[in-house]
C-alpha cells in the first residue's frame, strides 16, 4: 500500500523538529554552564548577588521543567518558540545585572 508523498513529508518534518527540540535542551543546559563560568572568573562578586543567582536558579528551573515534565508535548513549533524566547530573556537579565545592556 502505498503512503500519501504530503502525509509521509509531514510525518519526516515532524521527527526533525523533535530531534531540533531535544539539541536545544542541550543548549540551554551549554548556555548556563558558559554564563556560570564567565560570572565566576570574570566578575565573582557579581556571581553571588542574589538577583543574579536568582536568574540562573530560574533558568535552570526553567530548563528542567520543559525537558522533563514536557509541557508543549504535541506542539514542538510552540515548545522551540519558549524556549528560544526564555534564552534571549535569561541573556538579557545576565547582561543588564552585569550592566553590559
Amino acid at each position: 500500500m502505498t503512503r500519501d508523498p504530503i502525509e509521509r513529508s509531514l510525518e519526516i518534518e515532524q521527527a526533525q523538529l523533535r530531534g531540533f527540540a531535544r539539541s536545544i535542551a542541550e543548549v540551554e543546559w551549554l548556555l548556563l554552564i558558559l554564563v556560570v563560568l564567565y560570572l565566576f572568573i570574570g566578575n565573582p562578586s557579581l556571581a553571588r548577588s542574589p538577583s543574579v543567582l536568582g536568574v540562573l536558579l530560574g533558568f535552570a528551573a526553567f530548563v528542567l521543567l520543559f525537558r522533563y515534565a514536557r509541557p508543549f508535548a504535541s506542539n514542538v513549533h510552540m515548545k522551540l518558540g519558549i524556549e528560544i524566547l526564555a534564552m534571549l530573556a535569561f541573556l538579557t537579565a545576565v547582561l543588564v545585572f552585569a550592566g553590559v545592556a
